[in-house]
């Protein structure tokens, strides 16, 4: 594993720096009616988002409402189609698994995807586990572990990501009493970087990787990276993240 803190701190400090003068332009734009879906927008105060660093990065370019609020199933499954290139079945899955969360309602705010055990579960890549608190925000210390779960200082590859996700669950393992990671906790930690590598990776002929770039800027600005394409990778299936995700799966080496 790579140090790469300081480039992390770099991405993290920028971002203060860069939502701050992008508000003011950004409100300017808003009162003169400028500001077009596409647009990369810091949330404002007020602004919900969830623990989801992709669903949050609709929201900040505007594919999804931007307040992140009322979302209905129609929304976020065009959303996912039109920006991600996730097949309609996948994409409808996974609006149907988000909007149910709140039970019966036809929508979701994006913060109400806190809700412990549904979507958001222990042993999370960037977020910490319920029991100490704040599950929501990205965790600068986790983040930077992921980033240096990189063996060669360029992208993370499907056995970097299992290495820090098995490093993640032996931790919460030994430290939250409430630990809870069973198939469904299982299934969702291996499919959020499965659905990561499927749509801003690249296939290297043997198995998936994303650079670091694309990785800083989703997760750590929630905006969608300047070098890539909506249909850089083609349609995003279901059986091509099910086989990402067995594939990560299958080298972790705690759950």
């Amino acid at each position: 594993m790579r140090e790469l803190g300081p480039a992390l701190d770099g991405v993290l400090g920028g971002r203060v720096v860069v939502a701050t003068l992008v508000a003011a332009i950004v409100l300017k734009q808003m009162i003169s009616g400028e500001v077009q879906v596409g647009q990369w927008v810091p949330p404002g105060s007020g602004d919900m988002r969830s623990p989801c660093p992709a669903l949050n990065t609709l929201a900040n370019h505007g594919f999804l409402p931007r307040n992140g609020m009322n979302i209905t199933r129609s929304n976020l499954t065009s959303a996912l189609e039109n920006v991600y290139n996730i097949s309609s079945i996948l994409a409808n899955t996974l609006a149907i698994g988000a909007i149910s969360v709140d039970g019966e309602n036809s929508q979701i705010s994006l913060d109400e995807l806190d809700k412990h055990g549904t979507i958001e579960h222990d042993a999370s890549m960037t977020r910490l586990d319920t029991y100490f608190g704040d599950n929501h925000s990205l965790n600068p210390d986790l983040f930077n572990g992921l980033l240096n779960a990189t063996t060669d200082g360029a992208v993370l590859t499907e056995s970097d990501f299992a290495a820090y996700q098995s490093i993640r669950q032996a931790d919460s393992k030994a430290n939250n009493p409430d630990f809870d990671f069973g198939l469904k906790q299982q299934g969702a930690a291996a499919g959020e970087p499965a659905l990561f590598l499927a749509v801003f990776g690249q296939y290297d002929g043997n198995s998936y990787n994303v650079t670091l770039s694309s990785l800083k800027s989703v997760f750590g600005l929630e905006q969608l990276p300047s070098d890539w394409t909506t249909t850089a990778n083609g349609e995003v299936t279901t059986l091509q993240v099910g086989g990402i995700a067995a594939s990560i799966r299958s080298k972790w080496t705690s759950a």
